[in-house]
């Protein structure tokens, strides 16, 4: 009983450890391998403030298009704050688009808490862009 749980304990340490290699790999290759690319691609900037929204600090992804940048003509303001996912699940999305990438963003700065925040629903369209 004793060989059979820690037999059982090791698989869960292994699994463990793989699926941090898994996530470690993906944040590796789509912010340091492909951010830079994709963020002169598009024209914007990143960030990950904490932010002040219904008096709780909640740290945040946010986007800073560039001027005349294809962010900024989809409708990008500066500090949007993007739901729903993390950096690396954004420039993966970014990065696999093969046409219409539909992205959720409320506005940033510090104030009521997100979820009570007025959505916007932004479109990128690579297709139209020639990309």
């Amino acid at each position: 009983m004793i060989s059979y749980l820690v037999r059982l304990l090791s698989l869960g340490i292994i699994l463990f450890l793989c699926y941090g290699w898994w996530v470690s790999s993906q944040a590796r290759y789509y912010q340091v391998e492909l951010g830079s690319s994709l963020e002169e691609k598009y024209g914007f900037n990143t960030g990950s403030p904490m932010v002040i929204a219904g008096g709780d600090p909640v740290e945040v992804l946010t986007i800073y298009p560039k001027a005349g940048g294809l962010m900024e003509t989809a409708g990008f303001e500066n500090g949007d704050i993007v739901l729903s996912t993390s950096l690396t699940g954004f420039y993966k999305s970014l990065s696999e688009s093969k046409g219409v990438l539909n992205i959720e963003v409320v506005s940033g700065g510090d104030g009521v808490p997100i979820g009570e925040r007025d959505r916007r629903a932004i479109t990128l369209n690579s297709v139209l862009w020639g990309q």
